[in-house]
Formats: C-alpha cells, structure tokens, sequence
C-alpha cells in the first residue's frame, strides 16, 4: 500500500468517526425546563434499553441528567456504567418494557415508581426514581435523577 493511500484511508476512517460520534451527539437530548419528571425518566430508561446495541450512548444519555448531586456520588460517567451494569440495576439493560406507575411531585421534587416487565409482561423488577430540579447556567430549573433505588418487592410501595 503506497503512503498515499494509506493517509487517504486514514482520512477516510477518522471523517468516518467524527461523523459517527457528531451524529450520536445531535441525538442525545439535554435538561430543559420543558421536560417533566416524567419525561426525563422516559429517557433515561429508554437510553438505557439501547444499552445493548452498537454505537449505543445509553449510559452517556442517561448520565447527562443524572443531578450534578448524584455525579458527585456515583463519579465519572464510567463508574456510572459500572454501577449500571450491577445486580441491583442490570435488568434496566435490555428491559423494553417499562410502565411508570404513579408519579408524586411537590415544590422541587419527584418521585416516580417504575414496574419493569418481562416480555409476558410479568413484573421483575420495581425502582423508584427521585428528581429534583437543578438550576442550569441560564438560572432555568430542570429535572434530574438524584437517586435510582430497586425496591426489594413491590409491598415496598407501601
């Protein structure tokens, strides 16, 4: 291979990869005060179903509105993948089928119980979601995750 064509596959390749992750990150949605509790859950759980597929940013998307409270715990974004890929949280990978059950929102929090269901739409897993708004460079409010729980068994509700 002449050194000419080898830097023009290398051209090749990295436009390749720029275009790839420039396409990945228009497709990422960010905290706006337009977005419910209900919606930011929405997101993060469907970010994190796509886990599973090629090119995902799932973890990357879902971090995003993790509250900059929650980040100071759980550490860069690759240990928030770690502790995604956990026993307590792994079956939110992959988990297609969700329902939101019941949302509770007073002054600037949220809670949001959250049925994860098999593909007989049998219940495996019940998490309650807490939110709390976040003030942006532009003093908006926004939702963000503060704190995923899996609930042990669904009498947890109670």
């Amino acid at each position: 291979m002449t050194q000419s064509l080898r830097y023009t596959l290398v051209i090749f390749v990295l436009a390749a990869i720029f275009t790839s992750l420039n396409a990945k990150a228009q497709e990422l949605i960010f905290p706006n005060p337009d977005l419910s509790p209900r919606q930011v859950v929405s997101i993060q759980l469907k970010a994190l179903a796509d886990v599973g597929n090629e090119g995902s940013s799932g973890f990357l998307q879902t971090w995003i509105f993790a509250h900059p409270r929650n980040k100071a715990v759980t550490g860069p974004i690759e240990r928030f993948a770690l502790m995604l890929q956990s026993p307590d949280y792994v079956v939110l990978l992959a988990a297609n089928k969700h329902k939101i059950v019941d949302v509770y929102q007073k002054d600037n929090s949220a809670f949001l119980f959250v049925d994860i269901l098999n593909q007989r739409d049998e219940l495996v897993a019940v998490f309650r979601w807490e939110l709390a708004q976040a003030r942006l460079e532009d003093n908006s409010l926004v939702w963000m995750t503060t704190n995923v729980r899996r609930l042990l068994k669904p009498d947890d509700l109670t």
